[in-house]
């Protein structure tokens, strides 16, 4: 039997915060991103009320899993996770058990190799607009049509960006969110 789900989308922290206190829900799905800082206040608010809460983000490192842990997040899910994985998450934040996706168990597997200090990403101007595509959520397809572009040369862009710095396009992300952003 399906479950009618009632839904509320907040796009302001504040009016979010008011109605999770004056309010309480059954869940929350929050991102960790909201506006131009990374904020960590409604899973404060929800462990707080013991209000079953999801993360669903597109900046999820090791820092951020260990926030949610310490803020007893229900369920992490990446934005660049398989739709699976998504899937199986609100499924576990309903029925009231844990859920991390699989890019957070490859982070929490790879988090005794990762080094103590944040490497910055190598990149050229011409290649910038990749990495805040990739921010974005953009895909190839739509960067292209922004861009002019053909989408194998997106493609090019993103493949040379991994080789020269070892790394996938999520981290590549991290690493320049963490050097150009206050968050």
């Amino acid at each position: 039997m399906p479950v009618k789900i009632e839904t509320e989308n907040f796009t302001q922290l504040e009016t979010a915060l008011q109605t999770i206190c004056s309010n309480p829900p059954d869940f929350v799905i929050t991102d960790i991103q909201i506006g131009e800082y990374k904020q960590l206040e409604i899973l404060e608010a929800c462990s707080k009320r013991k209000i079953p809460c999801m993360v669903f983000s597109s900046y999820i490192n090791s820092t951020i899993l260990k926030h949610c842990q310490e803020y007893h997040a229900r369920v992490v899910v990446s934005k660049s996770a398989p739709l699976e994985d998504l899937q199986a998450g609100v499924k576990n934040l309903i029925h009231g058990s844990y859920f991390r996706c699989s890019v957070c168990s490859n982070i929490e597997n790879m988090k005794s190799r990762i080094p103590q200090e944040v490497p910055k990403v190598v990149y050229t101007p011409a290649e910038e607009y990749v990495i805040l595509a990739q921010i974005e959520g953009k895909s190839t397809v739509q960067l292209s049509h922004e861009t002019g572009k053909s989408k194998y040369t997106i493609r090019n862009q993103r493949m040379h960006l991994m080789e020269k710095n070892g790394c996938t396009m999520e981290e590549i992300t991290r690493r320049y969110l963490f050097w150009h952003t206050n968050g």
